[in-house]
């Protein structure tokens, strides 16, 4: 049995499905946008490449800090400030006038965006046991997978007919419809007994550096590291 009722709120699959979907969402959306982009900021091509590997950077700073800073303030909280924290960049990518601004603007997308990816997953850990993770998990690899399929699909033909800043209006539009939604209908998942006397940096390095001593945790992420 799950140790949550879905009965009970019938949004929280969807709305998990949105915190899987909304990072990678902002780059396969993004990729047909980037030739159009160049032309109008005057950018060479590296510094386009540049704009994907902030993105990258922001991303990877988001994983390590968000779930420690979800363990003292909460999921909830610590989800809805990367929401606003992607939906703001979002909305300022839409007026930049140079190609290093639309990096900058790209790093905050990803720090804001990459807590929600992480985190939905904690909170499937949080609600259900096992057994009901593994399905629950299905569904939001569902989402993972039509991403990449739809997002370059509909940056396409958002650059063609409206221009490649109606990407960028869509994103700001869409994170700020998930936070509503998020504020009104996701409650609290992190179990009472989880204290947060750890936020202490010395204490998290100390974690840090014990995940590597786990040589199942090392396998496991130098091969998605690689790939």
């Amino acid at each position: 049995m799950t140790r949550y009722s879905e009965s009970k709120n019938p949004f929280l699959l969807p709305l998990l499905m949105v915190l899987v979907v909304i990072s990678m969402l902002a780059t396969d959306i993004y990729l047909p946008a980037i030739s159009s982009a160049g032309e109008d900021l005057i950018a060479d091509h590296s510094a386009l490449m540049l704009t994907l590997t902030s993105y990258m950077a922001g991303y990877s700073i988001s994983l390590l800090l968000s779930g420690v800073l979800s363990d003292v303030y909460g999921r909830r909280l610590i989800i809805l400030c990367g929401i606003l924290i992607f939906a703001l960049a979002s909305l300022a990518s839409c007026f930049i006038t140079s190609v290093e601004q639309l990096t900058w603007c790209r790093f905050f997308q990803a720090l804001g965006g990459g807590c929600s990816t992480l985190l939905a997953r904690v909170i499937v850990r949080d609600l259900y046991d096992f057994k009901s993770q593994v399905r629950v998990l299905s569904y939001l690899a569902a989402g993972l997978i039509a991403s990449p399929i739809l997002g370059p699909i509909i940056g396409a033909n958002l650059t063609m007919q409206y221009g490649w800043r109606s990407v960028f209006y869509a994103l700001t539009l869409f994170s700020f419809i998930s936070f509503g939604l998020i504020y009104m209908f996701m409650k609290e998942s992190k179990p009472i007994e989880l204290g947060g006397s750890d936020l202490l940096i010395g204490n998290i390095f100390k974690k840090y550096l014990k995940l590597l001593t786990y040589h199942e945790f090392l396998f496991h992420t130098l091969v998605i590291s690689f790939a």
